[in-house]
């Protein structure tokens, strides 16, 4: 038996609940079902999406796609580990590959399957004072 369908059966003939979603809001996400946990109660009943990241001309380990409930916000990786083309460094992420500022901010909220792409800007040079 499935922990949705654990739930459903236990809450099943309470007044007013009748989504599975609503079932887990309503016990509170109940700690220790099956020895997982609430975060993995709720990512088992909410939609799951994925973060992918793609370096867009950098090189380096590519963070590791993420994947989490609806709705839930992950911390972006900082550039980190990553190498940026010549004479620019990394600026951030964007929503896409032509991106020429970093648009996608930290925390990110999950909403949908997405690929966010490096930004890479100009390195500025030192002013003299």
């Amino acid at each position: 038996m499935t922990i949705l369908e654990k739930l459903q059966a236990k809450y099943a003939n309470v007044e007013g609940i009748s989504a599975a979603r609503n079932i887990a809001e309503a016990v509170g996400l109940i700690n220790g079902i099956d020895g997982r946990g609430a975060g993995a109660i709720a990512d088992y009943i909410y939609k799951q999406f994925t973060i992918s990241f793609d370096l867009n001309g950098g090189s380096g380990a590519t963070p590791a796609s993420v994947t989490k409930a609806e709705g839930m916000t992950i911390a972006l990786p900082d550039g980190t580990g990553l190498t940026a083309p010549e004479g620019k460094e990394f600026a951030g992420w964007g929503s896409t590959a032509l991106a020429e500022e970093a648009d996608i901010e930290s925390p990110y909220t999950v909403t949908e399957d997405v690929t966010l792409y490096a930004v890479w800007a100009d390195v500025k040079e030192p002013t003299e004072p």
